[in-house]
């Protein structure tokens, strides 16, 4: 974070002796990330209260069940005195009150631990409250008959808050909710007591002060503002707020145990006294002296409510401030390796004693830097090992690899090469920056289609004329003034406006301009890859950049339903036609082609051969596996016309008699023709394939059928190495004759894409 600080390490990665005594500077507040916890079967919404996974995280978990156990054995002490007092609860009401007091503290420790902050835990932290208000109550008023009275009021406005707190939509809300109502009781008591005990000299209130102010001071604030630095891994922040907590949380409730105790008997002698005096009923009786009574404490509650706002709002919002968004997205310098190697089989023993022998696995732990260094034996295959490592910064790996170990054992050391099979295989990784460091939330989809990335992207870039891409887009018009903004008539007659980013080779970048602070803008990108999905022709990608903070990121989840149920079965149905489009291939697979035609034509053949002997001897053998001895033909052909031999004897087994090849607007009829058309025109490409995009056939009688195919061509000129497509369509007239290798054709080729270079059918960049 600075020049001379230590490098930015991880919570997992980075030990209680690394933790700083403060947070690096700048000292902000990190906002409260939501998120979801579970606990006992149970999950709700909440807030980190702390990091699980820092240093501190078992200390803190540990905290809180020391913390929840000794509140549960004061407030079950508490309800001791109370069975061996009078048991009557309003003849010991403060018992009472502080019994079920720490308890309620107790659940508000479990649900911090499990919970954090949620509405479970303001839930129990109002009913917290509510006993809170019953000891202000028992202060306030001095008989029986009013105190019954105000803690009706009390549960009323303690339900309300409840209420509230399930019901109101925003977490954060709920939040700010709960602390300020809270904050108001915590600080008025103190305020109360104190002035009872210090300016007026009651002692009655000496232990309830005592306890209230360090309730307050070191329960109270470190809650508040522990939120505040959640994240921030420290001594001060992480341990020193957490261990205030678990110490001033039981000295608080004992302090109250033992006074709620005294409290009683006083006020027992004090009822029975008044009860002899003025011959009225125990709840008409006084349980106060006059002078012990607290006097309008809704002064202190409201003044206590304003002041409670300066730890909840003030200081973080204008004396700390938020922290600045980059400050936990810098790059974290840890570096993650994994090692594969193979040995031979057997050798696993061997190979593991020669890394105990070079203590390799005890060097790299100790080395400066690293976090981790463990060898595994993988399980499904156990000639396969691999090697972990975890190193604080590349820095610290590269000063390992350069000590030289790790090359004398694996490159120098000659038993280690007899031992391992081929050569290992390294990967380095590096974690991500969290999705809360960006400022933009990212939504998609892929899906594959039948037409071809060319169709595609005519239609994907032909921004001036097309928005058959965007769902219920009727029509586009173009700005006169700036060819790169255009409007969009929607079918609901709403138009929105989209402005062209650029136009890559595979990739089409827009935005969609605000049209009211109510519908803000956004950028998209499509691109375009070939489809690896058999019988596909495209994989399309479209990619949203929606702001934070506005309507968009309110619609992810809505997006992507919709995106699921209509827009992808949009998407396929307008680019479902293959059509006349070629995808252009990949040299190797140009030069390769004719290999691959005489695969199939041999597979093929194979078919309709096995077929033919198995058939019944009263089918006419032509008459079984047509299909099949056409595909082998037409493999054959392609073969014999893309093979760089230009051999054109082998053509002579698959013309018929008398044929006819009308090719390129030359009618061919000898077979010397077709070898001057081999070795001339054919010959002007180095290498050329074709794809059967539609194969179709029609038995015109039992040995003649009329086969139609749409055919991708690709081929490479031998003059400049230029790659040229095209598209054609043959009509083939076949006659097949039973003792014949293959079927004989006549055929007429028509160009349904011009013969054009490859380049010029792209779009700039």
């Amino acid at each position: 974070r600075n020049g001379n600080s230590k490098p930015e390490r991880s919570h997992t990665s980075m030990s209680m002796t690394e933790a700083p005594t403060f947070p690096p500077p700048p000292l902000c507040v990190v906002p409260l990330k939501e998120t979801v916890c579970s606990g006992f079967g149970y999950s709700t919404d909440c807030y980190e209260a702390y990091k699980a996974d820092s240093p501190f995280g078992k200390g803190i978990i540990l905290g809180h069940a020391i913390v929840f156990v000794c509140l549960i054995v004061i407030g079950f002490a508490n309800l001791f005195f109370y069975y061996n007092g009078a048991r009557e609860i309003w003849g010991q009401s403060m018992v009472l009150t502080s019994s079920f007091y720490a308890i309620l503290t107790s659940s508000f420790a479990l649900c911090r631990s499990v919970w954090m902050l949620s509405r479970l835990l303001f839930i129990g932290a109002a009913m917290h409250n509510f006993f809170e208000w019953c000891i202000v109550i028992q202060l306030s008023f001095n008989t029986v008959r009013k105190q019954r009275k105000y803690v009706v009021l009390g549960t009323a406005f303690i339900l309300v808050i409840i209420s509230l707190v399930s019901l109101v939509p925003d977490l954060k809300a709920v939040t700010l909710l709960e602390q300020s109502c809270g904050v108001m009781l915590d600080l008025g008591l103190p305020l109360m007591f104190l002035r009872k005990w210090i300016y007026e000299n009651r002692q009655l209130y000496r232990l309830p002060a005592l306890a209230h102010s360090i309730h307050f001071v070191f329960t109270i604030l470190p809650l508040i503002f522990a939120n505040f630095f959640v994240g921030e891994i420290s001594w001060v922040t992480t341990f020193g707020l957490e261990f205030l907590i678990y110490v001033s949380t039981p000295i608080t409730h004992i302090l109250y145990l033992i006074w709620s105790v005294e409290f009683d008997n006083k006020k027992r002698i004090q009822q029975d006294g008044d009860m002899a005096k003025r011959r009225v009923s125990r709840d008409e009786a006084n349980t106060l002296e006059n002078a012990d009574v607290l006097q309008r404490p809704e002064r202190y509650l409201f003044i206590s409510f304003f002041l409670g706002l300066i730890p909840l709002v003030v200081i973080p919002n204008y004396i700390l401030s938020p922290c600045p968004s980059d400050k936990f997205c810098k790059q974290n310098p840890t570096v993650f390796r994994t090692t594969s190697v193979n040995v031979y089989d057997g050798f696993g023993r061997a190979f593991q004693d020669r890394i105990a022998h070079y203590k390799l696995i005890e060097n790299g732990t100790s080395a400066r830097g690293n976090k981790k260094y463990e060898l595994t034996k993988s399980i499904s295959n156990p000639t396969q090992y691999n090697i972990f490592e975890e190193w604080a910064s590349e820095k610290d790996y590269e000063a390992w690899v350069e000590g030289g170990l790790p090359s004398q054992v694996f490159r120098k050391d000659g038993p280690m090469g007899d031992i391992i099979n081929g050569s290992m295989q390294a990967a380095g990784y590096r974690k991500p920056a969290p999705s809360s460091c960006h400022d933009e939330v990212h939504v998609g989809f892929f899906v594959d289609v039948k037409s071809s990335c060319r169709q595609v992207w005519s239609v994907i870039t032909n921004f001036e004329n097309d928005c058959s891409w965007i769902q219920d887009c009727l029509y586009v018009s173009t700005d006169p003034q700036n060819p790169k903004i255009r409007n969009l008539t929607m079918v609901d007659g709403e138009v929105l406006v989209q402005k062209l980013l650029y136009v890559k080779h595979d990739e089409f970048g827009y935005q969609l301009l605000p049209g009211s602070p109510a519908l803000p803008g956004y950028k998209g990108v499509v691109t375009r890859t070939r489809s690896k999905v058999p019988g596909m022709g495209c994989g399309v990608g479209f990619k949203y950049q929606l702001h934070k903070g506005n309507f968009w990121e309110e619609q992810v989840e809505s997006m992507y339903t919709t995106q699921q149920r209509s827009t992808i079965p949009y998407i396929r149905h307008l680019f479902a036609n293959p059509g006349s489009w070629v995808d252009p291939k990949f040299e190797v697979e140009i030069v390769n082609g004719y290999i691959r035609h005489e695969a199939l034509s041999g597979a093929h053949s194979s078919l309709a051969n096995a077929a033919r002997l198995n058939a019944p001897s009263n089918i006419s053998k032509v008459q079984i596996a047509v299909e099949d001895r056409l595909k082998a033909l037409a493999h054959e052909w392609f073969r014999i016309v893309e093979d760089p031999k230009r051999d054109a004897e082998p053509a002579r087994e698959i013309l018929a008699q008398n044929f006819s090849l009308l090719m390129s607007g030359t009618n061919i009829k000898t077979f010397e023709g077709f070898e001057a058309w081999l070795r001339g025109p054919a010959d002007l490409v180095r290498a050329s394939t074709h794809i059967i995009d539609s194969f179709n056939f029609e038995s015109t009688s039992n040995k003649t059928h009329r086969v139609t195919m749409v055919l991708s061509w690709n081929g490479i000129l031998r003059s400049n190495g230029e790659q040229w497509i095209s598209q054609t369509e043959h009509i083939w007239n076949v006659v097949d004759h039973e003792d014949d290798n293959f079927a004989r054709i006549k055929l007429e080729v028509q160009i349904l894409v011009p013969f054009s270079p490859l380049d010029s059918c792209l779009l700039p960049a």
